[in-house]
């Protein structure tokens, strides 16, 4: 009976030491999995950095040139004197592009926001838009050293200030540099409220330029 007794003990003990090193390492889980808020927010604020600046993006390419062939098509078969203002909503192209943007800035933004940055087409817009996507494009944008850093204002907590980098190759292979300045308020923890550029170094002016070229030649 004492020999049951002990190997009933021995088995009890193994079994908390397994429950003891199983909690422990449930918790040791929990905390690696816990990221810190200020570290969310400067992770949506450089997404959205990253999303703007790389570039060219092969899918957002694609989708516009499917929106220029649609305005082609339409313009071709309109009667002489109309003009379309824009594509219908519910037009292939146009729920890809808003399918496109759902998939890719949605996530970092608060919903008003998100709102706003499609009325204001202010997603993707230093990319080529709805001209210039022809096959004789060959620009490049590339982002780097992306510094995003909490207001030490106590009136001003979820006010994030970014600085980047960006190097933009143009169409005719011209490869210039430009500091992008700019401010994001994150209403909520990893979801941006308010996004603002308040210098690219230059770079919208570069890029129209490059556009302009490019529907000379053609």
């Amino acid at each position: 009976m004492k020999y049951y007794k002990k190997i009933k003990s021995f088995l009890l003990l193994i079994f908390v030491c397994f429950l003891i090193v199983g909690c422990s390492q449930e918790n040791t889980n929990k905390e690696e999995t816990i990221v810190p808020t200020e570290d969310k927010n400067k992770a949506a604020v450089e997404a959205v950095l990253k999303l703007e600046f790389t570039g060219p993006n092969e899918e957002y390419t694609m989708v516009q040139q499917n929106i220029d062939k649609k305005w082609d098509e339409i313009h071709t078969t309109q009667p002489e004197g109309e003009f379309a203002a824009s594509l219908p909503e519910d037009s292939t192209e146009l729920v890809a592009f808003y399918g496109l943007l759902d998939k890719t800035y949605k996530p970092h933004f608060m919903d008003y926001a998100y709102d706003t940055l499609i009325r204001t087409g202010s997603a993707y817009s230093y990319h080529y838009g709805f001209t210039g996507l022809k096959e004789n494009v060959r620009y490049h944008m590339n982002v780097s050293d992306i510094k995003v850093t909490q207001s030490e204002n106590k009136n001003t907590p979820k006010n994030y200030d970014f600085t980047a980098q960006v190097e933009y190759k143009s169409n005719s292979d011209e490869v210039t540099t430009h500091q992008i300045i700019g401010t994001a308020i994150l209403s909520e923890v990893g979801k941006i409220g308010m996004f603002t550029i308040s210098d690219d170094g230059g770079l919208r002016e570069k890029t129209r330029e490059d556009l302009d070229d490019l529907e000379m030649v053609e």
